[in-house]
Formats: C-alpha cells, structure tokens, sequence
C-alpha cells in the first residue's frame, strides 16, 4: 500500500530558511505516505526516519516488524524521499508533525481497536516526540531511537562525515540511493530546527502519560548515549544502549535484535489483540 495524503492541507509557517533559488513552500505539495499492511495485525506501529533518509531504507525493519504481527505505516518528511520539497529542508517541526499526525490518523481508521505505537529515528524521534501530545486518542507508546534531543553535541560540530552505521546492507542502500543528496547543505538549518523545540519536546515528554522507551547506539556521537541516559531520567522513560551500534541503530548490524527488543516492548505496554498478554503500562517498565 502506498498512497499520497492528498487530503492534507499544507500550512506555511516557516522555521527554517530556504536555500536560494529554492523557491517558496507554497508550492509544495503534500508528502509520500506509504505502508507494510498485514492482515490481522496485533499493532500498528507509524515508522518516522531520519534526516537524510526515506522509506525505503526501512524496508528491512517493516519486514522485521511484520514477522512479528505488527502492521507499519510511515511516510517521507518533505524535502526526503518521495515526498516534494528542496532536499533536505522542511517548513517546520510543527509541519512535520502535523504530517505524521495525519498518518497516524489514517493508520487508526484502517485498524479500528488496534493499538498504534510510534517508532522514530533521530530527526523523526523529535517529530515522533511531539506526538506524545495532542492526538485525540494517546499512543499506545513511543519508540524514539538515536534522537538528538538537545542538537547537535558540542563534540560532534567539527566532526565532518561521523559513522553513523557498520551494516554493510544499509551502507550499501545509503550508498546507491537514488534520493540522496548531500546533506551538509541543509544541515544547519535541521539544527537550528532541533534545538528551538528542546525545551518544548521536555516539556511534552515530562508531562506525558504515554510510555516511552529510548534506544541509542553505544558508539552514537550525534545522539550520545549519556544524553539519552539523562533523559531517561527526566522523561521517565526506559533507555536500551546498544553494544557496537552506532546513530543509525536501526539500520545497524544489531538491526534484528533491536527490532526483537522493540516488539517486546510493545508487547509489555500491552495491545488489544485476544492472544497478547498486558503486562504493564506504567512509564520506564
């Protein structure tokens, strides 16, 4: 399945700077939604990636997420992917959210009485973040891997081209893809983005009744693994360091584990689904 939200209305508000020659976000259209459907899923869960990423790159862990009953929605943030807009800008936070939001949404209305859960990776955690407020129906959980939550780490300014994955079948998609572009472009503007909604994804976390888990990679320089303890604590949340991982901890070589860790997750904070067990639904279990 895979389909364009074309019943979604763009708004303009406007957080980061387009590049020249870009053109205005008024020409924008609206993003690429796409999904891995199953029959009878146990959960659904709303994959949101990364910056620089798209879909496509997460075939492997759908596939991984299905196996395990669980259906997948997600889409590609504008300016990534399939999805319209100068690469690797985007109007706002606030536009992604609303954008996710509407997946969300229609991931619902196509499994009424299943539980949906988000899953998001580095830029798409901080959009996956805000989710935690301000739905009509809460989440079931929240997912946030390698997530920067305080921007870019003073250690990793001058740092050029980090490693970010050792899975030679990622590197090799992230290699060829046929959607890359050359991120350092954008990339001041994606920072600046982050760090104005720190203290507001805080805010949002720390008050919300939605359960969390954090996973980071232990060699992750751009979403360090003390920052993601320290937020834990804040947020109440239940924090997983990955041993030999590094930022893209979902495409990494612990891809398979980390999907078993987070359907296990799901499982603890309980579905709807006759078969499956509740076991607790309190923050940090």
């Amino acid at each position: 399945m895979a389909e364009s939200l074309a019943d979604h209305e763009m708004t303009q508000d406007l957080d980061s700077k387009l590049p020249p020659g870009a053109g205005s976000w008024e020409q924008f259209e609206t993003p690429y939604a796409c999904g891995w459907t199953i029959e009878n899923p146990v959960a659904v869960v709303v994959l949101l990636h990364g910056f620089g990423e798209h879909m496509g790159l997460y075939q492997r862990l759908a596939e991984g997420f299905n196996a395990g009953g669980v259906e997948v929605w997600g889409l590609d943030h504008i300016g990534h992917g399939r999805s319209p807009g100068t690469r690797g800008f985007f109007p706002s936070i606030g536009q992604l959210v609303r954008n996710a939001a509407h997946v969300v949404d229609r991931a619902r209305e196509a499994n009424p009485g299943v539980s949906t859960f988000v899953v998001g990776h580095s830029l798409g955690g901080i959009v996956a973040a805000h989710l935690a407020a301000g739905l009509s129906l809460p989440l079931a959980g929240l997912v946030l891997s390698g997530t920067p939550f305080e921007g870019l780490p003073p250690e990793a300014v001058y740092l050029t081209d980090p490693e970010i994955s050792r899975d030679k079948f990622y590197l090799d998609a992230l290699a060829s893809d046929q959607f890359g572009f050359d991120r350092s472009v954008a990339e001041p503007a994606l920072w600046r983005s982050i760090s104005r909604v720190t203290s507001d994804v805080k805010s949002i976390l720390s008050e919300s009744d939605v359960p969390i888990l954090l996973i980071n990679g232990e060699h992750d320089v751009l979403a360090p693994p003390a920052i993601a303890r320290r937020w834990a604590e804040i947020i109440g949340a239940r924090s997983i360091i990955v041993p030999n991982c590094y930022h893209d901890v979902l495409n990494d070589v612990a891809h398979a584990d980390v999907v078993a860790s987070i359907l296990t997750q799901i499982r603890q904070w309980g579905t709807v689904r006759a078969g499956l067990q509740t076991i607790s639904t309190r923050r940090g279990d």
